[in-house]
């Protein structure tokens, strides 16, 4: 699939590949690029890729990031249909949190990183919120990264549209924490055929 959205480049290596090294690695021992970069000296995954070893360094790692990341919708409905082809998954019920992270440092160049409530409690620094939605099996069907200063309850209604485009609109369970149950979400979606519930955490 990734063949297919990514644009030519002169890389010696394909990105797809590339991509495909860093999302295996991820699941096996997850890292960052640079651990994942210092990692593939134990493995035989480059070969397992047909990646030549002599062809990998650390800032083709990054790049292939950065060439993937425009696709993520595309690549979050296709990890979708992928999931109800292969495992049947019914995604009627459905856990939806968010977290966030924080960067030290100004992050100038970046306009998502702002202030906001800090969960790491550093109110002091600039964060993102990352949103993330997972089936009954912890099967991630979307993830979203979002300004530092988002409220929880702001983020509610997107995610669900969003859900039924790429699910369907068939009548599900949505579980979420307390701080996206203002009284405006709850009576906007209780209507519909979606079935909201609320859990403490």
């Amino acid at each position: 699939m990734l063949g297919r959205l990514l644009p030519p480049t002169r890389a010696r290596v394909p990105l797809d590949q590339v991509a495909a090294l860093i999302a295996v690695a991820r699941l096996v021992e997850p890292r960052r690029e640079r651990g994942i970069f210092r990692w593939l000296p134990t493995t035989a995954l480059p070969e397992l890729l047909g990646i030549p070893r002599s062809r990998l360094h650390r800032n083709l790692l990054y790049r292939s990031l950065s060439v993937v990341q425009p696709h993520q919708r595309a690549i979050q409905d296709h990890r979708v249909q992928q999931g109800r082809d292969l495992f049947h998954f019914a995604n009627d019920l459905l856990l939806y949190d968010l977290t966030s992270t924080y960067f030290e440092g100004r992050r100038a160049g970046n306009p998502q990183a702002q202030r906001g409530y800090s969960r790491d409690h550093r109110p002091d620094c600039k964060q993102l919120c990352i949103g993330l939605v997972v089936n009954r099996d912890g099967f991630p069907l979307g993830c979203d990264t979002l300004a530092g200063n988002t409220r929880d309850a702001q983020t509610l209604t997107p995610m669900i549209e969003r859900l039924e485009a790429r699910c369907g609109g068939q009548q599900r369970i949505v579980c979420f924490d307390r701080g996206m149950a203002t009284e405006a979400n709850l009576r906007h979606w209780r209507p519909t055929s979606f079935s909201n519930s609320c859990t403490r955490c």
